[in-house]
C-alpha cells in the first residue's frame, strides 16, 4: 500500500461575509446580467422583466431588520429569486445550442447554467436556514457565487463528521 501525503495551506478568499440575502440578490443580478447580454452574445433577444432593483432593495431590506422582519421579507425574496430562475429557464430554451452553435453561444449557456445551479443550492440552503429553522453543515454551504471553490475554514474537529 502506497500513501500519499499531502500539505495544504488555508488562504483568506477576497469575498464579503457570506448572507443568503446577498448570495441570492448576487444571483438575481449576475443572471439578469447574462439575460441583456443575450442578444449581443447569442443573437437571440430575450424578453424578461428586470428584478435587479426590488432584488437589491430586499437583500437591503433584510440586511437592516431584525429577526421578526426578515422572517416577512425574506419569502418575498424567495418568490422574486424564483421568477427569475423561471425567466432564466424561458431563455435556455430560446438560445438552441446545435452543433453549430458558436463557441461564445456555448460559453453563455455554460456560464446562465452554473450561475443557476448555484442560485438554485442557495434557495436551498435558504429555505433550510432561515424558513425552516434547521442548519447547514459547513461543507454544503456556498458562501460565495463568484468564488465557488471557496470553503468554509474548519477548525479542529467541531463540524468534522
Amino acid at each position: 500500500m502506497e500513501k500519499l501525503r499531502i500539505d495544504s495551506t488555508v488562504v483568506a478568499s477576497n469575498i464579503a461575509p457570506p448572507s443568503d440575502s446577498q448570495l441570492l440578490n448576487d444571483g438575481v443580478r449576475v443572471l439578469s446580467r447574462l439575460l441583456m447580454k443575450s442578444k449581443k452574445t447569442t443573437g437571440e433577444k430575450i424578453r424578461f422583466t428586470d428584478q435587479r432593483k426590488p432584488s437589491k432593495s430586499l437583500a437591503f431590506q433584510i440586511f437592516n431588520a431584525k429577526n421578526a422582519g426578515k422572517e416577512v421579507l425574506y419569502p418575498k425574496l424567495l418568490k422574486l429569486v424564483r421568477m427569475v430562475l423561471k425567466q432564466v429557464d424561458r431563455g435556455l430554451e430560446a438560445v438552441e445550442v446545435g452543433v453549430r452553435a458558436s463557441d461564445k453561444k456555448r460559453l453563455w449557456v455554460r456560464q446562465v447554467e452554473q450561475y443557476r445551479d448555484l442560485t438554485m443550492n442557495v434557495i436551498n440552503q435558504t429555505e433550510r436556514r432561515v424558513v425552516q429553522k434547521g442548519s447547514v453543515h459547513s461543507s454544503e454551504k456556498i458562501v460565495s457565487l463568484f468564488e465557488s471553490h471557496t470553503d468554509i475554514i474548519v477548525k479542529g474537529f467541531r463540524d468534522v463528521q
